[in-house]
């Protein structure tokens, strides 16, 4: 039977294999999460590009988040669809509009509560999205190998 050592300062302690799994796992799980984002953004995008009608939406509140080196600018706009109203939301990095001011908006005709500015259509990133799902493969790959480091400790550790 394998003794449970508490580690002694200076000692270095290693990860077990489930552990290294479990965050390889998360990982590639948030790497197809932003892969996704970004697939549906642009099949949304191309859509209405071909599909949708262009309407003017109006900047009704302009608002701030985020951190002070990062800040992010909300813009809440409303446009009119046969004759029923409708709002919309553009996130930037930049102050790009002030209140009152005139957005060009794509709206999907069959569902108008669908709508996207030139803004939208560009968020997300396959980039990160590869970048994410590779580091979780190469410690999924580091995973493997800790337990073939084991399998043959253990192999040499029963042969007497």
């Amino acid at each position: 039977m394998a003794e449970h050592t508490t580690g002694t300062p200076g000692e270095s302690k290693e990860a077990e294999p489930w552990m290294i799994f479990g965050v390889a796992v998360v990982l590639i799980v948030v790497g197809i999460g932003f892969g996704y984002y970004k697939f549906n953004n642009e099949i949304q995008a191309s859509y209405l590009k071909d599909k949708g009608v262009s309407v003017v939406g109006v900047v009704i509140e302009e608002s701030e988040g985020g951190k002070s080196g990062g800040r992010t600018h909300y813009f809440d706009l409303e446009y009119q669809w046969k004759g029923a109203s409708y709002s919309h939301q553009i996130s930037s990095k930049f102050n790009l509009y002030d209140v009152g001011e005139e957005v060009e908006l794509w709206v999907d005709p069959e569902h108008p509560e669908e709508a996207m500015g030139e803004e939208d259509m560009g968020q997300g990133s396959f980039g990160w999205a590869f970048i994410i799902m590779g580091l979780g493969g190469f410690i999924f790959w580091l995973g493997l190998k800790k337990v073939k480091e084991k399998k043959g400790g253990a192999a040499e550790g029963t042969a007497v």
